[in-house]
């Protein structure tokens, strides 16, 4: 986390964001939301909301609160992974996460009988056309598909972006080259500064706390564990544990 004065971006129930001029992010984050690039955990979030934080060697300060840069910095956001799943192994681990998915997720990529749950002309074409960005990335059309799937869907980061986060994160775990990954990352980019914070983390393959522990689990833990995994995954927004995750079976699935 760089040094300097980061203004505020946003503010949700368990999140204030900040951003400094390059775009940068710094997030206050209630515990339940977990540790992550970027992410400083608090036991409470300030009120009234400062207007900036300051980052320095020594930590940061927001009103008259401060944490330490030791304290900033003692989650490990790598993930090492000894040994992948096969794709019978990482089917059978996710079918029986498919029904705790919420409704009008990807979840539909992941088992087809969830497009059911989209009826409306407006939710098939959407499911349509994320299943069109879906098959350009998965065939290495990257700068088609992230044309389609960036800002593709609703909410503060749309169902497209998260899952072309989770697939980056899939392209770092079996050792895509560098520049293939930065093609689908420079590609994925857009204006959302929130979507480009999530983005670069798992282009750099730096994981939040509750997404490391799910795909650890779903790769190389115990199956029974997945689930459980799982279900603190999907407490981070609407969908977006559903979406990201979607993201990265997929990945895992057509890159190996």
């Amino acid at each position: 986390m760089k040094s300097g004065t980061y203004r505020l971006h946003s503010r949700f129930d368990r999140v204030i964001n900040y951003a400094d001029n390059d775009g940068a992010l710094v997030s206050l984050v209630l515990p339940g939301v977990g540790a992550g690039p970027g992410n400083v955990i608090v036991h409470a979030l300030p009120d009234p909301v400062p207007p900036h934080v300051e980052v320095t060697e020594d930590g940061i300060a927001f009103g008259p609160h401060t944490v330490s840069r030791a304290d900033m910095e003692a989650y490990d956001a790598h993930l090492t992974i000894q040994r992948l799943p096969t794709h019978d192994e990482l089917d059978a681990r996710i079918r029986p996460l498919v029904p705790m998915c919420p409704q009008q997720s990807l979840a539909f990529l992941l088992d087809e009988d969830r497009e059911k749950e989209f009826e409306t002309d407006t939710q098939k074409a959407l499911c349509k056309r994320t299943k069109e960005g879906v098959h350009f990335v998965v065939t290495g059309q990257y700068a088609d598909g992230a044309r389609i799937l960036k800002g593709l869907g609703y909410g503060l980061t749309p169902a497209g972006d998260d899952f072309l986060c989770g697939y980056l994160y899939a392209l770092a775990l079996v050792d895509t080259p560098h520049a293939t990954r930065d093609t689908l990352f420079q590609a994925a980019r857009g204006d959302n500064l929130i979507v480009n914070h999530f983005l670069e983390a798992a282009h750099k393959g730096l994981y939040y706390e509750h997404f490391k522990d799910f795909t650890r689990t779903l790769c190389e833990g115990p199956a029974e564990d997945c689930k459980a995994a799982f279900g603190a995954l999907l407490s981070i927004g609407a969908t977006s544990g559903t979406d990201t995750a979607a993201g990265l079976v997929i990945g895992l699935r057509s890159n190996r």
